[in-house]
């Protein structure tokens, strides 16, 4: 896994002014009407704990795409393979991040 603790999220909240909404979501989560249509959806490579190959992974984040890319390939380099729009269609002022990220645990 790219982020190893919450620790490690806040910082990337203060350095790059982004809001991961979701670590390792699965492709349905990433078309959730219900996220703001101001996020994303990060494809990577990445490994599990235990194993030797290179996976897809999926995170939803709300940021912009510049801060996002650069937030990624500091991170993972080469391994970030593409950030696209999610599906979803709540306009960034209507949506309740506190909330969303309490469900969606």
């Amino acid at each position: 896994m790219i982020w190893e603790s919450n620790d490690e999220m806040g910082q990337v909240k203060d350095k790059y002014s982004l809001t991961v909404l979701n670590v390792n979501a699965t492709k349905e989560q990433t078309q959730n009407k219900k996220l703001p249509t101001n996020s994303y959806v990060v494809h990577y490579l990445d490994m599990k704990k235990g194993s030797e190959h290179y996976e897809d992974h999926y995170d939803i984040v709300m940021g912009t795409r510049v801060n996002i890319f650069d937030c990624y390939y500091d991170k993972i380099g080469k391994r970030l393979k593409s950030i696209g729009y999610t599906g979803g269609s709540v306009n960034p002022s209507q949506f309740d991040t506190k909330a969303y990220l309490k469900t969606s645990k």
